[in-house]
């Protein structure tokens, strides 16, 4: 089932994404297209009403989960005319809120949820060793280590980005459990890479505050969050938390401004400093798409006029870079997100601009020489990032 998103302060007169969800499963049921055993499995999902009515945090909207449960409720009464009692809705709410995944582009742009009955009983880890990614309204799951016959899948529920105490937290407020996994019961805490936690808060007051701002106020905001991250000692590496999101958002701000010299370097640092250590495997799909990005930059870069990096930046071989980074992200999006997903298709009719020229390059050099040759191009951007 899936749901296209919409925020209901902008868009005031419709529903919540979670509200349009309960009346699409209303509506199937009542038109006799959720049959008897799909309803039963549905109505079985573990919903923690009551443990959504015991939470006293107050959200952004300035009420407690439960009572958006409560209006939320409520409208879809009026709106559907069901005659299925207000308990039962609630129920169905809460188990919407526990047991859906994002629906996304393949690139991880958000669109809307995703309610999978048999991907709802997956379990949770924080070393999972499978992900969810989609194609169009088909949901796959990939998976990111060789997996032993009867071992049991796992996915997060989470980003796993911030360390053990956050995800411990997160987890227990939403999804009401204590994870036992194995990085979270591996002692850690004291080997994790970890800013002092009036670091982490303010640095993430002046990113959320970034979010909400333009362009130019965000690059001031992000600017001295960096510098807070920067300042203390001994530094610490670019992936710990919450370095990556503040480095992201910079990358973005930095294009909306046209700093395109910033942005190549945020971008960049991702690729070498962050993806390899927060998503290890070259296959996982986070990673694979955080390239692809990085490779339409530098088809941008390349083009002749778009900006300047100096006299080192007319050293790089761009062309080679591009080539270089196109096959190894050609080479690991079958695993990431399959051949049938529009991603692969997306860099295969990139690659159709290039493979001539690759093609040429490779039987005048060798595949060898060819192969040392890009691998030197990345060495030079490397040392051109370093003194940015």
């Amino acid at each position: 089932m899936h749901l296209l998103n919409a925020d209901i302060r902008h868009y005031p007169k419709i529903l919540p994404t979670a509200a349009r969800a309960i009346l699409e499963i209303l509506i199937r049921r009542s038109k006799g297209l959720l049959l008897d055993a799909e309803w039963e499995d549905l109505k079985a999902l573990q919903s923690h009403a009551n443990d959504f009515k015991q939470l006293q945090e107050i959200k952004p909207e300035g009420m407690t989960t439960w009572q958006t449960v409560e209006i939320t409720s409520q409208a879809v009464k009026a709106y559907s005319g069901t005659n299925e009692p207000i308990p039962f809705i609630q129920d169905i709410n809460a188990m919407i809120l526990t047991n859906t995944h994002t629906l996304t582009t393949p690139v991880f742009d958000s669109l809307g949820i995703s309610l999978s009955l048999t991907a709802s009983r997956i379990s949770h880890s924080c070393a999972p060793n499978c992900c969810i990614t989609f194609s169009g309204p088909k949901l796959s799951l990939r998976s990111l280590d060789p997996i032993p016959a009867n071992a049991e899948l796992t996915i997060t529920y989470i980003d796993l980005e911030p360390p053990t105490p956050w995800r411990q937290a997160k987890l227990q407020s939403h999804y009401f459990f204590t994870c036992a996994c194995d990085k979270c019961t591996a002692s850690i805490l004291s080997s994790e890479s970890q800013f002092p936690q009036d670091i982490v808060d303010e640095t993430n007051q002046l990113l959320g505050a970034a979010q909400r701002s333009d362009p130019v106020q965000a690059y001031s905001l992000l600017s001295r969050a960096i510098a807070k991250l920067e300042s203390v000692n001994p530094k610490l590496p670019l992936h710990a938390y919450p370095s990556p999101s503040v480095r992201h958002q910079m990358m973005l701000t930095a294009f909306e401004m046209r700093k395109w010299g910033l942005g190549l370097k945020m971008a960049l640092q991702g690729y070498w400093d962050i993806d390899s250590k927060l998503y290890p495997q070259k296959w996982h799909p986070l990673r694979v798409v955080h390239a692809w990005v990085l490779l339409r930059l530098l088809l941008e870069v390349a083009a002749p006029g778009t900006f300047e990096l100096g006299e080192g930046g007319k050293a790089v071989d761009w062309y080679l870079v591009i080539w270089y980074l196109w096959i190894e992200v050609m080479a690991e999006v079958p695993k990431s997100h399959g051949i049938e997903n529009p991603l692969y298709r997306e860099l295969v009719g990139f690659g159709n601009g290039l493979k001539d020229s690759l093609e040429s390059f490779k039987n005048d050099k060798g595949a060898e020489k060819a192969t040392r040759l890009m691998q030197r191009e990345w060495v030079r951007l490397k040392a051109l990032v370093d003194h940015m």
